[in-house]
């Protein structure tokens, strides 16, 4: 999704106006580093603040017994 907003914002970038042509730009790069944050920062975190490791749960969740 962050993709698609981000070529439809980044289009701008060809506008004849200078300062929405850089806003164009910053932008869209800001949509797909925020994309980048929250597909691989958050989890990432999460993990290490619940205290998973390597694929089991944190003890906290609410997790099927049958796994």
């Amino acid at each position: 999704m962050a993709i698609t907003m981000a070529i439809g914002v980044g289009i701008s970038a060809f506008s004849a106006l200078k300062f929405q042509a850089d806003m164009g730009i910053l932008l869209a790069f800001l949509f797909i580093v925020n994309m980048l944050g929250a597909v691989l920062l958050l989890p990432t975190l999460a993990a290490y603040l619940l205290g998973g490791s390597k694929g089991n749960p944190p003890s906290g969740w609410l997790w099927p017994r049958y796994f």
